[in-house]
């Protein structure tokens, strides 16, 4: 399978959140939908493993070629049974890997309680900062998995993302400074 360098990039780095941007196109849905794979299938396969992909709404998730066409021939391969009633894939291995919506914050108490050990958001732009933190408070592994978030995104300027991906970019043109993409930070 071939990525290009920011798909490598966004799957390969080790902390625990990240931000993958890009214009239309770009293989932003497809890196976030591969990276759970490896808990699911082959020599690191966990029977425990807990995954969960978001959009915003429903629409979204299930228009032709959205996110869960995508997953249904992505891991149709790997003998993944997608179960409509829970709206998650079931593997050989015993691992789910959920797709969810979360449109309005009063959703939130749909959630309490779960565990999750990947969560992806694509299109977090779309998001708000108060839905990304109560599902990163649902990341608690069971299976001895760290738990991570990954995210999509363009972020606009009002998005609650952008004062968060601002170092990452270039200050005189807003763009994305190459120079620092794969740079970890720390924040609290």
């Amino acid at each position: 399978m071939h990525l290009s360098q920011p798909q490598y990039d966004f799957l390969s780095s080790p902390a625990s959140w990240v931000v993958y941007g890009g214009a239309a196109g770009g293989g932003k849905s497809h890196a976030i939908s591969l990276d759970p794979l490896r808990h699911c299938q082959g020599p690191h396969a966990h029977r425990d493993f807990r995954g969960a992909l978001f959009r915003r709404t429903y629409p979204q998730l299930s228009k032709p070629g959205g996110l869960l066409d995508h997953c249904k021939s992505m891991y149709a391969p790997y003998g993944a049974i997608f179960n409509h009633t829970s709206s998650e894939f079931r593997f050989r291995s015993g691992a789910k890997l959920s797709l969810n919506t979360l449109q309005f914050d009063k959703d939130l108490t749909s959630y309490q309680g779960a565990q999750f050990d990947y969560l992806g958001i694509d299109e977090a732009n779309q998001f708000t900062l108060n839905q990304i933190l109560f599902l990163w408070g649902r990341c608690r592994s069971k299976s001895g998995i760290k738990p991570v978030l990954r995210m999509t995104s363009n972020p606009d300027n009002d998005s609650f993302l952008f004062p968060l991906v601002l170092p990452w970019l270039n200050p005189s043109t807003g763009y994305p400074d190459r120079t620092q993409s794969g740079v970890i930070r720390h924040f609290t």
